[in-house]
């Protein structure tokens, strides 16, 4: 008697459209209509957080103040000053002279392109939004920083 009662408690549930056994276990979500609509504010719920998550928190670019008179008069170049401050704050062993820091800091080239991105300037000056540079050392002097941005000023010289 009791197995004949069970059979019929299961076709009784069964008769829902997204009620389903699985092994002796039912599983209800109540009528298919619901199940839709929850599935669909789900749906929408993930769109909306991947289209936020999206947008482009990138900083707004470092300005460079240097005066292009001064920047003209110091005639900053790779080889007589740039290299120097690289060579002591960017190109060693643990950062960008092995590549570890996401890319090399070794050549003119190197440096020339790793200057001309958006966050070089921001970086290096500690600015709000941008990963501090050099990581886990103290911030470049004023002059250094002035150097390099009057080397980027006067056009990425390099004698």
């Amino acid at each position: 008697m009791r197995r004949q009662y069970d059979i019929k408690k299961r076709l009784n549930h069964l008769n829902r459209e997204s009620d389903f056994y699985i092994g002796d276990r039912l599983y209800t979500f109540g009528s298919m209509k619901n199940g839709i609509k929850k599935i669909t504010i789900l749906l929408l719920f993930a769109v909306a957080i991947v289209l936020h998550s999206c947008d482009d928190n990138e900083p707004t670019p470092s300005t460079n103040n240097q005066p292009q008179a001064l920047c003209d008069s110091l005639a900053i170049t790779y080889t007589g000053h740039i290299k120097l401050i690289v060579d002591a704050s960017c190109n060693t062993t643990y950062c960008h002279g092995t590549g570890i820091g996401g890319f090399n800091l070794g050549t003119f080239a190197e440096v020339k392109t790793a200057a001309k991105k958006t966050n070089w300037l921001g970086a290096i000056k500690h600015e709000s939004g941008f990963e501090a540079m050099p990581k886990g050392g103290s911030k470049l002097s004023d002059t250094q920083i002035q150097q390099l941005e009057c080397w980027e000023k006067t056009g990425f010289k390099e004698n």
